[in-house]
This record gives structure tokens, C-alpha cells and sequence, in this order.
């Protein structure tokens, strides 16, 4: 893996917990089948569903995600 790349698996978004779990199993089986970290990002929308309908985690959002990858160093995203 490189550490300044960031792949990102990208869709529309929605307010319903079942796609942003289904983007999240997509994600990760594509990270398998390619050995590089896939993140799953929503453009917008997902941010509405509570973190305990998605396992206890939030969902990541296209904006406030690339925002933390940049502040982390990250130089190219896909």
C-alpha cells in the first residue's frame, strides 16, 4: 500500500442505512481483490444515518473526507 494515495469507491449517497453498508462490503471486497485500501465515500446524504445503524461507525463523506486525507498528507486520490 502507499501511504499518499487515497482509492476511493464513490456513490450519490443515500439516507438509508442498507447502501451505505452495501457501499462498505463493496468496498472491502474490492480492497481484497486488489491489496490497497478502498474507501467507501458517499458524495452526500449518508451523513444523515446514525452511526448505530452502520455498526457503530459514520459514514465518510466526500467533502470532510478528502479534507482529512489532505491534513493527513495524502497527495493523490482515485
Amino acid at each position: 500500500m502507499r501511504p499518499n494515495v487515497t482509492i476511493m469507491l464513490v456513490d450519490n449517497g443515500s439516507a438509508k442505512p442498507a447502501a451505505t453498508l452495501m457501499l462498505r462490503q463493496l468496498a472491502e471486497r474490492l480492497s481484497h481483490k486488489c491489496g490497497q485500501q478502498i474507501h467507501p465515500v458517499s458524495l452526500r446524504h449518508a451523513d444523515r444515518i446514525s452511526s448505530e445503524k452502520l455498526d457503530g461507525s459514520r459514514a465518510l463523506i466526500f467533502t470532510p473526507f478528502l479534507q482529512e486525507r489532505l491534513e493527513a498528507g495524502c497527495k493523490k486520490f482515485y
